[in-house]
């Protein structure tokens, strides 16, 4: 059967810039980075620590990181700066449902109670029962809505990393909280190609035109233009699209994803069979969004499946 859900994950470089794990960005937003480095995850999971700009003993935090030790190590020094602040209410919001933006729930809760400060948390609800969870370590989350607003930030429903995924936007400082929509290194990976590309336009539709966006992501440092970011996002796969379809426009209009993937990746060393599969996903997400739009179809079983165009003229 041919398959194109998988979850994929680009081939990272490991020379990242290094980050200080904890940064006062502006002097109400500071960013602490969950000690979770690796080749997903970057220099660690940025989590937002934002002072309400007209309440100071009030905040709001965006993501807990990862759990166990990295949690451990990460509330400390949330501890630190909420004891700085002063925070008596503290709202947490997150991005998504993945293990490394809500880990540190449990140990964020432990910290709230020894601190004496009162907590809500805030996440947005679909019916994907994969990405549907409403409570987390007993912690019940407020379901958030497209349109929202969470103390002052707007919340931006962004599904295709995954489906229940949010954006937050500041309209204060112009700021876009992007989660993993957008990362400051690289690529990012999504469950859905159509669905992404449509929240990045969504993004840019989103942002205002007459003033530049900071843009403060899930993992890696702060990109100044959040819109050329964003171009750039759709850009590159819309290149990657082209790629695959010049591919397959040179074999006569069909081929296999492990030819393809040669093609795409020919530096790639043929050991590393976690980027291989990983591409492999990439690309099978790629050719996903063509058969939806009725360009292509997959022929074949198991290992020797192919992809051929549809209609060689017109793709």
């Amino acid at each position: 059967m041919c398959t194109t859900n998988s979850t994929n994950q680009p081939p990272s470089s490991p020379h990242l810039p290094p980050l200080a794990p904890l940064t006062a960005l502006t002097p109400t937003t500071t960013r602490i980075i969950a000690p979770n480095p690796g080749p997903f995850t970057l220099q660690g999971s940025n989590t937002y620590l934002l002072r309400h700009p007209s309440s100071p003993h009030t905040a709001t935090l965006i993501d807990t990181g990862a759990a166990g030790d990295v949690a451990r190590k990460w509330v400390e020094m949330v501890k630190n700066v909420v004891r700085e602040w002063r925070v008596g209410e503290l709202g947490i919001v997150l991005t998504h449902w993945h293990a490394d933006h809500v880990g540190g729930v449990d140990e964020l809760t432990k910290m709230a109670k020894e601190e004496n400060i009162t907590m809500t948390f805030h996440k947005y609800h679909t019916p994907d029962p994969k990405s549907s969870i409403n409570s987390l370590e007993g912690t019940q989350f407020i379901p958030l809505h497209d349109g929202d607003r969470l103390a002052h930030l707007d919340i931006i429903t962004t599904p295709g990393h995954t489906s229940d995924h949010i954006c937050l936007y500041d309209p204060h400082t112009h700021t876009l909280f992007s989660g993993d929509c957008i990362l400051g290194h690289g690529s990012t990976v999504f469950e859905n190609l159509t669905t992404y590309i449509a929240s990045l336009r969504k993004l840019l539709s989103f942002l205002p035109v007459d003033t530049q966006t900071v843009l403060y992501p899930g993992h890696g440092d702060v990109l100044p233009d959040a819109r050329a970011a964003i171009e750039g996002y759709i850009r590159h796969r819309m290149e990657r699209e082209a790629q695959i379809v010049g591919i397959l426009r040179e074999r006569e209009g069909v081929a296999g994803v492990d030819e393809i993937v040669k093609v795409l990746y020919p530096d790639m060393p043929e050991g590393e069979a976690r980027l291989r599969g990983a591409a492999r996903r990439g690309l099978g997400l790629h050719l996903g969004k063509l058969r939806d739009e009725g360009r292509v179809v997959c022929r074949g079983v198991g290992g020797g499946e192919v992809w051929e165009i549809v209609d060689r003229g017109s793709v």
